[in-house]
């Protein structure tokens, strides 16, 4: 084989391993059924687009990624690309006590969410209830919400629908 051949053939599999490569970040299984990039986020204007109510927010901690399982070196999931978010919103001073009066939420078992979160999840007999949940959703992302009334704190777990 000539080295004019074999450049040609070196090349040629140069591009189709770029080809492989998905570019995009690297997913990490984050529980039994959430993938992210395990990378806590603090912006609150990002997380207000799909979440509006955490505009309000002084400051939130999230993580977010599809729903799926890695197996085989697959990832299999329940739609196209079916999204979460888990976070904690921290808000101004006395909005905790606002929302559970205006929520009429009771208290709830604690806040389910991915591992990683847990260090930013406060210690707390967590409230809920149906217009909690509804008080973090919207068109686009349905929640679950769980209220720290001492801390002003929300803790939410967040879907697409």
């Amino acid at each position: 084989m000539t080295r004019r051949v074999a450049r040609a053939w070196a090349l040629v599999a140069l591009v189709a391993l770029a080809g492989c490569s998905s570019g995009g970040p690297t997913l990490e299984q984050l529980d039994a059924n959430k993938r992210g990039d395990g990378v806590a986020h603090h912006d609150v204007e990002a997380l207000a687009e799909s979440i509006p109510a955490a505009a309000a927010a002084d400051a939130v901690t999230y993580y977010a990624g599809i729903f799926g399982t890695n197996t085989n070196g697959r990832i299999d999931v329940p739609g196209p690309s079916d999204p979460w978010i888990d976070a904690v919103l921290t808000f101004p001073q006395g909005v905790g006590s606002a929302l559970a009066l205006q929520t009429e939420a009771v208290p709830e078992g604690d806040p389910d969410v991915v591992p990683v979160l847990a260090a930013s999840v406060p210690e707390c007999t967590y409230l809920s209830s149906y217009d909690l949940d509804r008080f973090f959703s919207d068109g686009a992302w349905a929640s679950s919400a769980w209220l720290c009334p001492e801390t002003d704190q929300v803790v939410i777990a967040a879907w697409r629908i």
